[in-house]
């Protein structure tokens, strides 16, 4: 794959996000090392809410061309949503070097999917592998052992930040036999307290991290 890859960047030329960022400066790997090739200002694009942003997504997209490799200090909700609609291969980190950029073309060139991704057939297929990768995030996956499913809401959001809960775990609960689901959200949606109890459903919930919860819907049992 073509090694370029344009970096979301602050005043000091390190990573950032869509929304912080003044600029998305391209880098192109050189027989020597990696050069600064163009620059692009984010300054005169407003980012208050999703339209803004994928605005300004559109224009990164027509800025860059053929370029699609695209990195920030943090790519998630709408501003990714912005940005994998304008067709870009989304990469993450704090910080840049000609050794971490070596690095990462190594993995992205070893992906499988990064290759459908650079080489579709044609634009529709693009769109429906596009369209398979959101649907196998926004459906529970069943693990190792039979009735036993999981799903992780952040990245559901990172897909698609207009997705409610409800569209997404409804149809799982009401239609699709199972022992335990395990999901992992930044919050306790709270339509599940309310509808689980008709539904013969019970919900523990448990906090792992600062912003992370592990909910676990099972079904009641007789002395519930």
């Amino acid at each position: 794959m073509e090694k370029k890859i344009a970096v979301l960047s602050d005043v000091l030329g390190a990573p950032t996000t869509l929304v912080k960022a003044v600029s998305v400066v391209t880098y192109e790997r050189t027989d020597e090392e990696w050069e600064e090739t163009s620059v692009f200002s984010c300054d005169d694009f407003p980012r208050d809410n999703p339209h803004d942003l994928r605005l300004l997504g559109e224009a990164i997209a027509d800025e860059l061309g053929e370029l699609k490799v695209i990195l920030g200090s943090e790519i998630s909700g709408a501003p990714y949503s912005a940005l994998n609609r304008s067709g870009f291969l989304i990469c993450e980190s704090e910080g840049i070097s000609d050794a971490f950029f070596d690095e990462l073309f190594e993995e992205l060139e070893a992906d499988e999917d990064v290759l459908k991704f650079e080489n579709p057939t044609s634009a529709q297929d693009a769109a429906a592998m596009n369209d398979e990768r959101q649907k196998a995030v926004m459906t529970p996956k069943q693990g190792g052992t039979p009735g036993y499913y999981s799903i992780d809401l952040k990245e559901v959001q990172k897909c698609d930040p207009m997705m409610s809960t409800k569209k997404v775990l409804r149809p799982f609960l009401s239609e699709t036999p199972f022992v335990e689901l395990s999901i992992l959200c930044d919050h306790e949606p709270p339509w599940l307290e309310t509808e689980l109890p008709g539904m013969d459903l019970v919900m523990e919930s448990e906090k792992t991290g600062p912003n992370t919860y592990k909910l676990t819907i099972s079904h009641k049992t007789c002395d519930a």
